[in-house]
């Protein structure tokens, strides 16, 4: 059987005041003359709803959502409402492109991590020629000081810095 943990991965980029999520699948490590063979029905769909205001919609129930496949409904057999919780890389792009936008990536990064809920935990990364730890794993909502004095230098590895959170997520 294997296990599979979602873990999510933001980019704050000032310029755009984008926070990507990129879901990651991490699953247990398998022999390569195994074969896995799964059917299944069930598709498992996940969703946050928010208001106008960006607050939570809590008590939503089966008959407030509906499915729709190529324009069809389609039937929704198991619903449940949870709330679990996660864990986040921030990765602050502090590469030379962001020289006069660094006040606004670390707004961002600040603004991402007071929306954390409680049993939430975050780290925070930054990236311009390396990828560099800001800060540790942890379910504060202060950014560290150290992140105030980041300044903006050198070329970008925006690649490199997704695939080390990635692994750095898979390893939580």
């Amino acid at each position: 059987m294997k296990t599979f943990a979602f873990r999510f991965l933001f980019i704050i980029f000032a310029a755009t005041f984008v926070f990507s999520a990129l879901p990651f699948v991490c699953a247990a490590q398998t022999k390569d003359d195994d074969v896995i063979t799964v059917d299944t029905n069930l598709v498992v769909l996940n969703a946050v709803v928010t208001d106008a205001k960006g607050n939570y919609v809590p008590g939503l129930r089966q008959k407030d959502f509906q499915i729709l496949e190529d324009g069809k409904p389609q039937t929704i057999d198991t619903f449940g409402a949870e709330e679990t919780p996660f864990a986040a890389v921030v990765l602050l792009d502090t590469s030379g492109s962001m020289e006069l936008r660094m006040a606004v990536a670390r707004a961002a990064a600040i603004k991402f991590l007071d929306g954390l809920r409680e049993e939430d935990v975050a780290a925070v990364y930054n990236f311009d020629s390396k990828t560099k730890l800001v800060q540790e794993f942890s379910g504060s909502r202060d950014l560290a000081p150290v992140a105030y004095d980041l300044k903006a230098d050198g070329m970008t590895v925006l690649n490199d810095a997704i695939v080390e959170a990635a692994k750095i997520l898979s390893a939580r």
